[in-house]
């Protein structure tokens, strides 16, 4: 039987399962068509092309396969993190220094992508906090405490 898990590491998984579920809701709602505006420009996806509407110049040149290609390895790259932001929620209770380096690189691969969504526009600052605050509570004392308990777990009174 595992030690009892601390608050700290309940709280980032907490944390990781919304973010990951607002980021479904955020790509079924790009796939719909109800994705995000930027001012005056929108951004529609039409499924016979993909061509996104800021860049007429280009769609009247006749490159909709390279807005399609971008597109779909955008949304793959999305999809991927999204998984990932998933498993190492999942996996987050059985502890060590493996999952503790999962919530590193989950941490900074959020914060990484919420400072370029920050810096191309985009409000994207909360989520730059709440990112931070992940790194912060996984390298807490309770944190790190419960990851070397289960890295290294006591031997169970009368086990060989």
């Amino acid at each position: 039987m595992s030690p009892p898990r601390p608050g700290t590491i309940t709280a980032i998984q907490v944390i990781l399962y919304i973010r990951a579920t607002l980021g479904v809701l955020s790509l079924l709602a790009v796939l719909t068509g109800w994705g995000p505006t930027s001012g005056s420009e929108v951004w529609r996806v039409t499924w016979d092309t993909a061509v996104f509407d800021v860049v007429p110049e280009l769609q009247a040149e006749g490159y909709p396969g390279l807005y399609t290609g971008a597109f779909v390895s955008s949304l793959m790259a999305v999809v991927e993190l999204i998984a990932f932001e998933f498993y190492v929620a999942s996996t987050l209770g059985r502890g060590g220094r493996r999952t503790r380096l999962l919530v590193r690189i989950t941490a900074v691969f959020g914060c990484v992508g919420a400072a370029l969504a920050l810096f191309s526009g985009g409000d994207f600052a909360p989520l730059l906090i709440l990112m931070i605050v992940v790194l912060v509570l996984n390298e807490s004392a309770s944190a790190e405490d419960r990851y070397q308990e289960t890295e290294y777990p006591t031997p169970r009174p009368g086990a060989v």
